[in-house]
């Protein structure tokens, strides 16, 4: 009797068991669903992973490029296009690099060319522009950074444009704004 009530149980459990064709294009649509929803963010997020990748190399072709030319007493050109970084003479920038264009717009108030005396300064103050594009290719200028290269000297320094559909745009630090309501 007992051998009987268990083979009963174990062909109950047997036939219960696994999933219907329904739970699994229900589970199916649910993944759809939450893919559909994801990917433009998704997307979103690593165009603007590059656009930070970008600026922070083209800020460090600058400050290496300064640096050099100060080294080595010689002047050194670091040259920005849409998708590479180079510098002049060999050795001036030790690692030029490249970047999707389709990705990041890089844009410049006075060209992308920067040359750095044996000083280590420059003649050509300038705000390069570095932002993110969206799907169809043109820049997302809510998030876009700027880099302001000052003539003399040659500082850096870095920040976000804000009212970008001025025709003066202006990079604005945040580490400055501490500063702005001093005596």
């Amino acid at each position: 009797m007992r051998l009987l009530i268990a083979t009963n149980l174990l062909k109950k459990n047997k036939t219960e068991s696994g999933f219907n064709l329904i739970e699994m294009l229900v589970v199916t649509a649910i993944v759809g669903i939450m893919a559909a929803i994801s990917a433009p963010n998704l997307l979103g997020s690593q165009r603007d992973n590059q656009a930070k990748e970008v600026f922070s190399k083209i800020r460090g072709a600058l400050i290496e490029a300064q640096t050099n030319a100060n080294r080595k007493s010689s002047s050194c050109t670091v040259t920005i296009t849409t998708s590479s970084i180079s510098g002049t003479p060999a050795g001036c920038v030790l690692e030029p690099t490249t970047f999707d264009s389709s990705v990041v717009s890089v844009t410049s108030t006075g060209g992308l060319s920067i040359a750095y005396d044996f000083q280590g300064d420059t003649g050509n103050a300038q705000t390069i522009q570095v932002a993110p594009k969206d799907g169809s290719g043109n820049p997302i200028l809510e998030k876009s950074r700027c880099i302001v290269i000052s003539s003399n000297l040659g500082m850096i320094r870095t920040g976000f444009y804000k009212d970008m559909p001025s025709p003066q745009p202006d990079c604005e630090n945040t580490e400055n704004l501490r500063y702005d309501n001093q005596p």
